[in-house]
């Protein structure tokens, strides 16, 4: 593939979630004539989800009269999803000054980057098109700043959509456990193979926000390898000491947490899915204990 010197890959890599974002009106760097129209549409995007979804489904919660399944279904498929999602909007709309500087940063490294760097970023646009930060191949200043910013401004997010994770998980994972222990499974078939690909969807989604994170920390961690292989006993003493400063800056990789409670990572993402099956697990020893009991 030929690459090109100008924004294009950048534009490649923001193309689908600007237009997303823009249709919400939470776009960062989105410009109109009309100061409003962005407010308006972040609005009518809320009030939509809030007032059509969330609460209509939340006051059916009072009509299941104890049907477990209604019940899942409803906080599994609407209330914990759409509630994540208000609460991203809010979150965008609240940190939309640090997500101009970022994006700002991303068209500029793409316009200053050189032919085998544009390939790497190319490579990233190929993996994951919709992930942006993870495009950028940045100079070690500039990505001290870009994480730190990221993690200030969303480590709280992270950390409610961490923690409903797992409870969504392991309710989707109750709701397939429990349709295919009916004897007439197959007349839910198309009722399971949303529940599958739903909690397929969100696995998905856990992974991305922990391939982000695991993949800045291994890329911050070759920095370190790579100075450390530098033969500092050919420079002189004061060029030495200069590279074992920046060693020590960079003894500490870079890292993404949910709340500067826990690092997102692989070993995370694993975590999250042992404890949504452990989880699984009790509710299906309660099931059955509820069972036997009747």
């Amino acid at each position: 593939m030929a690459i090109d010197t100008s924004i294009n890959g950048y534009d490649e890599c923001v193309s689908i979630t600007r237009f997303t974002m823009k249709s919400m009106g939470v776009w960062p760097n989105a410009k109109s004539n009309f100061n409003l129209c962005p407010q308006i549409l972040f609005f009518f995007s809320l009030f939509s989800m809030v007032f059509f979804i969330v609460l209509p489904q939340t006051m059916q919660l009072f009509y299941t009269e104890g049907n477990l399944d209604l019940i899942l279904d409803i906080l599994t498929t609407a209330d914990i999803i759409i509630t994540i999602a208000c609460l991203k909007l809010i979150g965008i709309l609240y940190n939309r000054r640090d997500l101009s500087y970022l994006l700002t940063e991303l068209e500029k490294d793409w316009k200053t980057s050189t032919e085998a760097e544009q390939k790497a970023m190319w490579k990233n646009i190929k993996l994951c098109r919709i992930i942006l930060i993870s495009c950028a191949v940045l100079t070690y200043g500039t990505v001290i700043t870009l994480t730190y910013c990221i993690e200030d401004n969303f480590n709280q997010i992270f950390l409610v959509q961490m923690i409903l994770y797992i409870f969504t998980i392991c309710l989707q994972g109750y709701q397939i456990v429990t349709i295919l222990g009916m004897k007439n499974f197959k007349d839910a078939a198309a009722t399971l193979v949303f529940i599958v690909v739903f909690t397929l969807a969100n696995i998905l989604s856990l992974f991305t926000y922990c391939f982000v994170a695991e993949k800045l920390r291994s890329e911050s961690t070759s920095i370190f390898q790579a100075i450390y292989n530098i033969p500092w006993y050919e420079y002189k003493s004061t060029e030495s000491k200069m590279i074992l400063n920046i060693m020590q800056a960079t003894i500490n990789p870079f890292t993404l947490s949910a709340g500067k409670f826990v690092e997102l990572s692989f070993q995370y993402f694993a975590k999250v899915l042992k404890c949504s099956a452990g989880y699984l697990s009790m509710l299906l020893a309660v099931q059955k204990g509820n069972n036997a009991t009747q």
